[in-house]
């Protein structure tokens, strides 16, 4: 394309910007009351000794056949198979909303 360095980062960075106001908003949501999230707080501490923790996150590749031709470039790994790249949130859930 032909584009600087700068000019790319500025595009990621205001790109990122609107998704996060966005999109963000619509699907990231945790409500939680102060009794809610001092239970949460309470059982992460009880089975991790980390304190102050209501959740966490974290990512997984899953194994999958190879998929067609044109497509294998988006799903071979760094580990050197096909998978889909998958985040995994785990958290006590009080609300869920779509």
């Amino acid at each position: 394309l032909g584009l600087s360095q700068p000019i790319v980062s500025t595009i990621l960075s205001e790109t990122l910007d609107a998704i996060e106001m966005t999109l963000c908003p619509q699907w990231i949501k945790l409500e939680m009351t102060d009794d809610e999230r001092n239970e949460a707080k309470l059982q992460f501490f009880e089975k991790t000794d980390f304190p102050g923790v209501i959740g966490c996150v974290d990512g997984t590749h899953i194994k999958i056949l190879a998929p067609n031709k044109e497509d294998q470039h988006l799903y071979y790994n760094r580990k050197g198979f096909f998978s889909l790249n998958a985040m995994i949130v785990r958290m006590l859930i009080f609300n869920c909303i779509l």
